[in-house]
């Protein structure tokens, strides 16, 4: 058990150092915002406003950027699906997560806006799933840091995927990173 949370204390501080990393520093790309999202779906198809996910409908594709069920803190939040694997019996999306207040103590602002990558149960992804934004958009820059990592010790039983909902996640990453920022 031990092992098992400095693997997944690890795996967190992967994710948090590609986040600290590609928190906008100056002249970098970023991830677009859900307004600008919005903006380039209504440009791209006049009148839609996203397609409303149904319960046991749902069907996620690389590229994809979904509207879910988000803390009141970050309601423009979406996510964009960066990655799926079909690994032992089930499915796993990897998302990256944008428009979000994540405590950053090394950002100039204090915090960072997104998370680049978060194993997640496609389960518990679809009861989160609130409407598609856009059906394809290039991946971000970093989107997949530290998945071969990952992949490694999920096949060794000594990684997994997040249950439970997405914003518990992000909640997650916030309290951890305001209680031990990085350096």
């Amino acid at each position: 058990m031990v092992g098992r949370f400095f693997v997944f204390s690890f795996i967190l501080i992967t994710m948090v150092s590609s986040l600290t990393m590609c928190s906008e520093p100056k002249g970098a790309r970023r991830a677009p915002t859900a307004q600008e999202l919005q903006q380039l779906a209504d440009k791209n198809k006049p009148g839609s406003k996203g397609q409303n996910a149904k319960p046991g409908k749902v069907v996620f594709e690389v590229g994809q950027v979904w509207r879910y069920k988000t803390r009141p803190q970050d309601p423009a939040s979406t996510f964009i699906i960066t990655k799926i694997d079909k690994l032992k019996g089930h499915k796993i999306v990897h998302v990256f997560v944008t428009d979000v207040i994540v405590v950053d103590a090394t950002h100039p602002k204090g915090y960072a806006t997104f998370i680049s990558r978060v194993p997640m149960d496609e389960k518990q992804l679809t009861k989160d799933a609130v409407s598609i934004v856009r059906s394809k958009v290039a991946l971000p820059e970093h989107a997949l840091d530290g998945y071969d990592e990952w992949r490694k010790e999920y096949m060794a039983g000594d990684a997994g995927e997040y249950t439970q909902p997405l914003s518990t996640f992000v909640g997650f990453v916030d309290q951890q990173m305001s209680k031990h920022p990085m350096p």
